[in-house]
């Protein structure tokens, strides 16, 4: 059982300190966009997309926040990046689902072991893993409010 808070808390949490700092949070993602990243990600990429990041996605199609950043399912009318292009961009030498990233780490989800992944691209390889998405998005988030926050 993980003690990592759950992903909408989290999410929560950004969306009141970006309120403070009268910045908007991305839209949600309807759920024909949300079937449509699922449906290109098994056709192109041979890949599932897991469901608890389609929960994120009913949330906010993306989100950024001090660094840390989850990508989009890519509705047409946003420029946030989205899984499906990052995934591909990165394929050749990275094979798993890219879901995210903060700096040289990538945030993935590796269907061979059904487990998310730190990838770091200096030492090309994972350096944390977790079987949980809600673990993944609070190391991507928890920790990092500014201070006094």
């Amino acid at each position: 059982m993980s003690t990592s808070p759950k992903m909408e808390a989290t999410l929560e949490r950004i969306t009141e300190v970006c309120k403070m700092f009268n910045r908007d949070m991305q839209p949600a993602a309807d759920d024909l966009v949300i079937e449509r990243l699922q449906r290109e990600c098994a056709r192109r990429l041979k890949l599932q997309v897991p469901e608890r990041y389609c929960d994120l996605l009913r949330l906010t199609d993306g989100v950024e926040w001090n660094g840390a950043r989850f990508f989009a399912a890519g509705h047409p009318a946003r420029t946030f990046p989205t899984v499906i292009e990052e995934t591909i961009t990165h394929r050749p030498w990275l094979p798993k689902l890219i879901l995210g990233n903060m700096e040289d780490r990538y945030f993935c989800f590796d269907l061979e072991t059904n487990k998310y992944q730190v990838y770091d691209l200096g030492y090309h390889k994972p350096c944390r893993c977790f079987n949980e998405f809600d673990e993944l998005f609070a190391y991507a988030f928890e920790g990092r409010w500014p201070e006094g926050i």
